[in-house]
């Protein structure tokens, strides 16, 4: 059978260009454009860790972010759900929180903030997309707060 392939390949290609079934294209060569995947950044873990005992001594900019609108609709519309599909992985703790009940993720940031920014005695943020992140101080202003997130999350 292998040595006959060929041609009854042979055969009914000149069979099917003699019916008329393939036409030869006329005009101009179409172009040919490159197909772009679009950028997709996958949904990101927010975890913020702060004590409240301090709070009260954070500059009044960081405090804001902490508290801003801002941060809690980005987070709202662009973190990962968490186990039941509906809550979105955004949390904010304090240093002695108890993360028995939450996923994985969650706890894995939690621990990362403990185990970087306990000592700084300033909120600690953790932004993680699944492939690359940002664990450090929490930013200063509400302006580079989403800086931050977007740089991880997207737009």
């Amino acid at each position: 059978m292998k040595k006959w392939l060929p041609i009854i390949l042979a055969l009914l290609a000149s069979v099917i260009a003699s019916s008329g079934c393939v036409r030869p294209h006329q005009g101009p060569p179409i172009p040919v454009v490159p197909i772009v995947a679009p950028i997709v950044t996958a949904p990101i873990r927010v975890v913020i860790v702060k004590d409240n005992a301090t709070a009260n001594r954070l500059p009044s900019a960081q405090l804001a972010a902490l508290n801003s609108s801002n941060l809690r609709n980005y987070c709202q519309s662009h973190c990962q759900l968490g186990p039941d599909g509906r809550t979105p992985e955004f949390r904010t703790y304090t240093w002695d929180a108890d993360l028995r009940m939450q996923s994985q993720g969650i706890r894995d940031a939690f621990n990362d903030a403990v185990l970087n920014g306990k000592s700084s005695g300033v909120p600690w943020l953790v932004v993680n997309n699944g492939t690359t992140g940002y664990s450090g101080p929490f930013p200063a202003t509400d302006a580079d707060l989403m800086a931050v997130l977007k740089k991880y999350g997207g737009e």
